[in-house]
């Protein structure tokens, strides 16, 4: 988790602004997205059900580096991509989701 206030709100900002980003650029197969902002770093981790088509892994990455290219403190950025069929609560997570199908989260109550 970020370490100072100023690290917290910016990290809202970035949050913020990747949801907008990824508004329209949902793959059908995405399960869940995460996000975290350390350092300068901007990390996405896409959660699939299935590997994930160049389409797909195209879409997440627009919004990514959208979203990196919106803050001048953001000097990194990072995809992951991975294929789990894991639980949402068995998910490796990192420190905000972004994004989950309401079925997963359902699964995890």
């Amino acid at each position: 988790m970020a370490s100072t206030t100023g690290d917290l709100t910016l990290a809202s900002w970035v949050r913020l602004t990747a949801h907008e980003k990824l508004v329209f650029k949902i793959p059908q197969a995405l399960r869940c997205l995460f996000m975290e902002f350390r350092n300068g770093t901007l990390t996405f981790r896409a959660v699939f059900r299935e590997t994930p088509t160049a389409l797909d892994q195209e879409l997440i990455s627009d919004a990514l580096c959208e979203t990196a290219g919106s803050f001048t403190e953001i000097t990194e950025h990072h995809l992951e991509c991975v294929v789990s069929h894991a639980g949402f609560d068995e998910l490796e997570k990192l420190d905000y989701w972004l994004f989950a199908r309401a079925d997963e989260v359902d699964q995890a109550e």
